[in-house]
């Protein structure tokens, strides 16, 4: 029989080594000139000035929510975003616009291009079964989509015109477009035949992109 020791507050003791390999970065790439150590677990770390910030992939809703509540400034959308995807800032555990605002410029900057990398498409294996449906697999659950048919044309163009924006004459889906779209077509999600919209939005965002760019090129 396995005997697992405990400390004095009856948590399981984790050994120096098991420590120092569960930290171990699977890359490690300079941002705007601060060192980003990126982990299997798809966190990602910076060596700021005076500190090191821990960030995990931003939800869809907290995305969204950074968007809706960014006052059209994109600086500023990235700031809420780092406080909703922040993990742990140097001793603490959160991030206020307070402890963002005592940042140079240039840290700023590097914090939101290592945001922007949580937005870049998941790896992902496609799988088209029968009845021209698509099967998503990420890392942790996969996905099912049916083909969109004439009786969803006008959902989808609804949610389009709803919620996409139109740049050099060409119409660029929004995250909550994507979201309808995902929840209109899904029939399968892990072992559910169906998804909330709730679990939608709970997806890393780079998930959600991921779908939608799938789902459109092969059925729209």
């Amino acid at each position: 029989m396995k005997v697992q020791r405990l400390d004095e507050s009856g948590s399981p003791v984790v050994s120096h080594l098991a420590k120092e390999t569960e930290l171990m970065p699977s890359e490690s790439i300079v941002v705007n000139g601060y060192n980003v150590d990126i982990f299997p677990d798809k966190t990602r770390s910076i060596q700021l000035e005076n500190l090191k910030a821990v960030f995990r992939s931003p939800t869809v809703k907290e995305s969204l929510n950074a968007i809706k509540n960014g006052k059209n400034s994109s600086s500023y959308q990235d700031r809420l975003l780092a406080i909703s995807a922040c993990i742990k800032w140097g001793d603490e555990a959160k991030l206020t616009l307070g402890k963002l605002s005592d940042l140079r410029a240039k840290e700023c900057n590097a914090i939101s291009q290592l945001l922007a990398a949580f937005f870049v498409e998941e790896s992902v294996d496609n799988q088209e079964g029968e009845n021209y449906e698509i099967t998503l697999t990420f890392s942790d659950f996969s996905c099912t989509f049916r083909d969109a048919k004439a009786t969803d044309i006008d959902f989808i163009q609804d949610s389009f015109i709803k919620f996409s924006t139109v740049q050099d004459g060409k119409q660029i889906p929004s995250l909550e477009s994507f979201v309808k779209i995902i929840q209109r077509l899904c029939i399968r999600w892990g072992d559910l035949d169906r998804v909330e919209e709730s679990e939608v939005l709970n997806l890393p965002v780079n998930y959600l992109i991921t779908m939608g760019r799938v789902i459109t090129e092969s059925f729209l």
